[in-house]
């Protein structure tokens, strides 16, 4: 008989409710929770299809050493075996470990991850944090001396009247730093209906721009410039003057003033594409509205600009007061160490460390950048990783040389819970609980925090990540959960254990259920306790660096641009097609290669031609799209598949104040016939 049951999504940090059919040890059925507070009935087509998920044919069953079947007990007695040699030999730094959007929704697995390696005593820490939003969270720490004070957005009667998103497509992508939002289509309807505009800017007329008001379909790569056109007129005409009086340097407006002088509207309508009515209209609203809520999202951090973009991003909101005060854009304050209520803000001064072979890149946030994970392996600084839930052969430069490398490791520990490319070549793999078959604390990160029970056992020979890292460490004479007994402990008992410091006590949060917390808004404790001396940073040294390199002449506009996306069906990495998972498309269907008509045209090219996109690093070979949605001089390609990979055409140039590859999106291409 079918059981009722209340979850949560944990596809992305949007942490959508989800109402469950259960029957026996299946969930057979997915919908929307209608009185979740935050996505409201909504869930996407990823969420919707979640129960297949659960049971797709390629999931991981049981653990392997060296491509053979194992037990739990034989394969983490080898794997500490080998750990402990290497750490004999060379060192706990020699051990690191690497963590994506797969394994950062276990809340669990996520924090004891990261106890294991600190007792390990291995800084070798990467994750995703620089390879897609690296850019954004460095120049916060810029502009405010923190990384953690996150400008938060959602689309309510408390937000600013004008929202604008750049590089960015919540309708599809739900979660980017600033917005996380379940049912974006309805919560953008309402927001317009209450007197609220919507501006898009973009090459692609995307999902989120056919609800927008108003669309710009810019020039890829070019969005500095637009955005440094708006500082320089609002500094103007537009500021707050009591925001610019108070908290912002008198030097500081004076330099900013001067460096943006010359991006008048002439200069930035060339480079960007756009119509110059587009652009005063945009700087009419603002100046309308007062203030402003901006986003910027993956899109935009893949540009080689990226850090400028976000820096410029900073001062608009900065001289509006469109930040950490009523009627702008809110700091979210967290739900595991509420920020507001932290004592002391005071920056730590302590020189910054690098991997020994990229002396380049410093470490920041704790993790070692994930563009020197190559070097370290070629050069035998590291040789053993782990990887939860992502793949470096999808997500950074050089695939085939990165393939390479992690093929050389003498461990390599896949934690995942499908079968893909990197378990093919791993000594060890580990197989995990999927979503339903753990429990979770989710959210945080937003404005919602819930409590997602198990809902299903533990299906094969699976295994919860902090069972088997606590496990391991046992092995290896570590306490990694600090006195919880793996053998007896529960998901319960590990989650209240990092969640002790939360904004209420782990029982309140538990009681509270899927549909959980929504966190509170507060306003002016950023001004009050974190800002340097009062005032934010937003003249920094690196920002008229990079401004003057916009001013450098741009040259005739011969190559295409290749942009980088994501689909809404599928869950970036794992070709569902294998199996009919939904609604769910292949690999061969997704990644096709979009094109402007006109630009088909004049190269002789028809729907569905095999094409070959040839890069400076390299070349991508697939099916070609009409898509009227781009802008002339655009290419499109989702991201995430090992067949078609967009990294085949990344340069393993690294931005060393980001940590992150330069170049990801905006990518200078030619296109043919493929012979």
């Amino acid at each position: 008989m079918a059981t009722q049951h209340l979850s949560t999504c944990r596809f992305c940090p949007a942490f959508c409710g989800m109402a469950l059919e259960v029957e026996g040890a299946k969930v057979v059925s997915v919908r929307g929770d209608r009185e979740h507070p935050i996505s409201r009935g909504y869930l996407c087509p990823k969420g919707r299809s979640a129960w297949e998920f659960h049971d797709h044919p390629d999931r991981l069953d049981y653990p392997m050493v060296d491509g053979g079947k194992s037990d739990w007990d034989a394969t983490l007695d080898d794997l500490a075996a080998r750990m402990t040699s290497i750490i004999s030999r060379d060192g706990p730094e020699a051990i690191g470990y690497y963590t994506a959007s797969g394994g950062a929704y276990d809340s669990a697995g996520r924090s004891t991850i990261g106890a294991f390696f600190r007792k390990l005593g291995s800084s070798q820490r990467y994750s995703a944090v620089t390879v897609d939003c690296a850019p954004a969270i460095r120049a916060t720490q810029i502009v405010t001396g923190h990384a953690e004070i996150t400008p938060e957005f959602h689309p309510d009667e408390q937000a600013p009247r004008l929202f604008l998103t750049i590089g960015s497509n919540p309708v599809v992508s739900h979660s980017q730093m600033g917005m996380i939002l379940g049912d974006p289509v309805r919560w953008f309807r309402d927001y317009q209906e209450q007197g609220g505009e919507i501006w898009v800017v973009d090459p692609r007329h995307t999902e989120t721009a056919r609800f927008a008001d108003h669309h710009l379909s810019i020039r890829p790569g070019t969005d500095a410039y637009l955005l440094a056109y708006l500082a320089r007129e609002l500094l103007v005409e537009g500021a707050d003057p009591v925001e610019v009086e108070r908290h912002v340097a008198a030097q500081d407006v004076a330099r900013l003033r001067k460096e943006l002088a010359p991006f008048g509207l002439e200069l930035v309508a060339q480079r960007t594409g756009l119509d110059p009515q587009q652009i005063t209209g945009l700087l009419a609203a603002i100046r309308r509205c007062g203030k402003v809520a901006i986003t910027l999202g993956t899109g935009l951090n893949f540009t080689p600009g990226a850090l400028l973009t976000q820096l410029l991003r900073w001062v608009i909101i900065v001289i509006t007061g469109s930040v950490d005060r009523e009627g702008g854009m809110w700091v979210n304050a967290g739900w595991y160490n509420p920020l507001e209520q932290r004592e002391t803000w005071s920056a730590v001064a302590a020189p910054p460390k690098s991997p020994l072979s990229r002396p380049d890149l410093p470490k920041w946030l704790g993790e070692v950048p994930c563009g020197a994970m190559v070097d370290e392996i070629e050069s035998g600084n590291l040789k053993a990783l782990f990887i939860n839930g992502g793949s470096p052969l999808t997500a950074f430069p050089q695939p085939d040389r990165m393939l390479a490398a992690l093929r050389s490791l003498e461990v390599l520990a896949v934690i995942d819970v499908m079968s893909n490319e990197l378990t093919e070549i791993a000594t060890h793999v580990l197989p995990v609980a999927a979503m339903f078959e753990r429990t979770d604390m989710v959210g945080g990160w937003s404005q919602h925090m819930g409590y997602a029970p198990q809902v299903v056992p533990l299906g094969a020979d699976r295994r919860k990540t902090w069972w088997m890292l606590a496990q391991l460490g046992r092995r290896l004479g570590l306490d990694v959960l600090d006195g919880i007994d793996p053998d007896t402990a529960g998901d319960d008992d590990v989650l209240k254990h990092f969640a002790v410091t939360g904004r209420r006590p782990p029982e309140e949060l538990i009681a509270a259920g899927p549909r959980g917390f929504v966190l509170p808004r507060s306003y002016g404790w950023v001004h009050d306790r974190v800002l340097p001396e009062g005032k934010w940073q937003i003249a920094p040294e690196t920002l008229f660096d990079r401004l003057r390199g916009l001013l450098e002449p741009s040259g005739e506009q011969r190559r295409l641009s290749l942009v980088s996306g994501r689909d809404l069906h599928n869950h970036n990495r794992i070709p569902y097609g294998r199996y009919g998972y939904g609604r769910l498309k292949s690999e061969q269907d997704v990644a096709t290669v979009g094109i402007h008509p006109d630009d088909a045209a004049e190269r002789n090219l028809g729907a569905g031609d095999l094409v070959t996109v040839t890069g400076d690093e390299g070349s991508v070979t697939a099916k070609l799209r009409i898509d009227g949605t781009l802008s002339l001089g655009t290419l499109h390609l989702t991201h995430g598949w090992i067949g078609r990979n967009v990294c085949q055409l990344v340069s393993p140039e690294i931005d060393p104040q980001t940590g992150q590859p330069v170049m990801m999106s905006a990518i200078p291409v030619e296109i043919a016939a493929a012979t």
